[in-house]
């Protein structure tokens, strides 16, 4: 093939994965580091260290070509374009509303971002990361969602696919929602929505919460298991401190104390 061809060709086969973590090495300490890496997973291409990096690419090869040609990918990749900045933008604004141990917990994992140009694509890459990596994973949501994968050695890996966000719901909040999925897990898997004291606190105030949601997407979320609650609810604090002025501000004073959140009144870099 000539040279001008196969570098057209490979243009087309980026998968979006953060350069500098292909070979998954020990967690960044640097937590402004993992942010500007993980922006970065969105633009970049592979390298061939990165362990998932031939199932990814047939992945990538299989929805891309399952999506259109001409026009139609032009066109997909104007919107891919436009989602990456939008992601970028949505994660440097709610850096600063994360508290310090929710950026310890991300940057403690190793994360791919894959910006997708349509719902359709994002659907498509749900349905084929199921079929590589694994049949039993968790809910997808329609706009985003994360797939944890792990590597013969046992290492975790995170994947954030995403779409521009529903005109239905707040710009940030796709992402958020996202990010916190993450923060949820620690290294060994746990997860603080396991907890009990987390059941205890979202019990304690579902109703009250549930009522004063009015878009039906995020009353769903909420309702269908503590997961998805737990990443609901602290995306939306992330977004909006004030949100939720519930009677017992359980649900606020948990995110608090464990540093996921800022306290109520306190300052923190912009």
């Amino acid at each position: 093939m000539p040279e001008g061809i196969t570098r057209v060709y490979q243009g087309r086969l980026q998968i979006l994965l953060k350069s500098r973590w292909h070979s998954l090495q020990e967690p960044e300490q640097d937590q402004e580091k993992w942010r500007r890496g993980f922006i970065e997973s969105g633009k970049t291409d592979p390298l061939s260290d990165h362990p998932f990096r031939e199932r990814l690419r047939t992945i990538w090869q299989r929805v891309s070509e399952s999506l259109g040609f001409g026009r139609k990918r032009r066109e997909r990749e104007q919107r891919r374009q436009n989602n990456r900045r939008m992601a970028e933008h949505a994660i440097t604004r709610i850096w600063p509303s994360l508290g310090e141990e929710a950026k310890r917990r991300l940057a403690q994992h190793h994360a791919t971002m894959i910006v997708c140009s349509d719902l359709d694509e994002v659907a498509q890459w749900d349905t084929h990361l199921k079929n590589v990596f694994s049949k039993k994973v968790e809910r997808s949501s329609l706009a985003g969602f994360v797939r944890w994968v792990e590597t013969k050695e046992g290492k975790r890996l995170a994947i954030v696919v995403w779409n521009g966000p529903p005109k239905s719901i707040h710009e940030y909040y796709v992402y958020a929602h996202e990010l916190a999925h993450i923060v949820d897990r620690d290294t060994s898997g746990d997860r603080i929505s396991d907890s009990d004291q987390w059941w205890a606190a979202w019990e304690s105030e579902k109703t009250e919460i549930v009522h004063s949601v009015y878009q039906p997407e995020l009353k769903e979320a909420i309702l269908r298991n503590r997961q998805e609650a737990f990443a609901t609810l602290l995306a939306l604090y992330w977004i909006n401190p004030g949100i939720f002025r519930t009677q017992k501000q359980t649900i606020r004073r948990f995110f608090e104390e464990r540093r996921l959140v800022h306290r109520e009144g306190e300052t923190f870099p912009a």
